[in-house]
């Protein structure tokens, strides 16, 4: 059952919804149209893969296409929900100590890693992954005050020149590959330079918990 409409995403709305299966019995829903299903689709290809389930990564529940005669079907993923939101909202409401700064940067870190990180066992596999859009709209708060990346809508999985996004193999140079794996994303779309302001707010995460810890010396 949805519940409320608590965020908007830049290719989907995402919606709080109770489901009794999950612990504390909330999850997020996070909902694209047709016409960002590619969007869709990398995001689930990415939370699916083996060896993704990790603490500081939003944990995946599963995904659903919602066929109606009212509009649009909608294509869902449903996600863990994180009680406390963005960190970029969290930020604007609240200071935080030395030793909370502390401890979201390290979950943020770990996060990070392991998406980083490939694995192999037995017959399952996990690519390196890089996340390419790390701000602090794509970082949840969880109720423990640790933090967990999301909107993996630009994720890369990555193998020696290879790397796959959106379902489909790419060939890169291993010289190149690095900057596959930072490019930024307004690179792939045109900006418009009316927003440009939107882009400008994506600051460094440790240069938003510096200005907020500081506030509390």
């Amino acid at each position: 059952m949805i519940e409320m409409f608590p965020g908007r995403g830049r290719y989907g709305t995402v919606w709080k919804a109770s489901l009794d299966e999950v612990v504390g019995g909330h999850v997020a829903v996070k909902v694209f149209n047709p016409s960002t299903r590619n969007f869709f689709n990398n995001e689930r290809d990415i939370y699916s893969l083996p060896f993704m389930d990790h603490a500081n990564i939003v944990g995946f529940v599963g995904h659903q296409e919602f066929h109606s005669s009212a509009g649009p079907v909608q294509y869902r993923l449903i996600l863990e929900y994180a009680p406390y939101g963005s960190l970029q909202d969290f930020l604007r409401q609240n200071s935080i100590d030395w030793a909370t700064l502390c401890q979201m940067g390290r979950s943020v870190a770990r996060g990070l890693a392991h998406l980083h990180a490939d694995y192999c066992r037995d017959d399952e596999k996990k690519l390196s992954v890089a996340h390419r859009d790390v701000n602090s709209r794509n970082v949840l708060v969880k109720a423990d005050m640790t933090c967990c990346l999301c909107d993996l809508g630009f994720a890369i999985q990555m193998e020696g020149a290879h790397y796959f996004h959106q379902g489909e193999q790419q060939h890169a140079e291993t010289t190149s590959l690095s900057d596959v794996r930072h490019k930024a994303i307004e690179s792939d779309h045109p900006v418009d330079f009316n927003r440009l302001s939107e882009f400008a707010s994506r600051s460094a995460l440790y240069g938003t918990w510096h200005r907020r810890s500081w506030k509390e010396r």
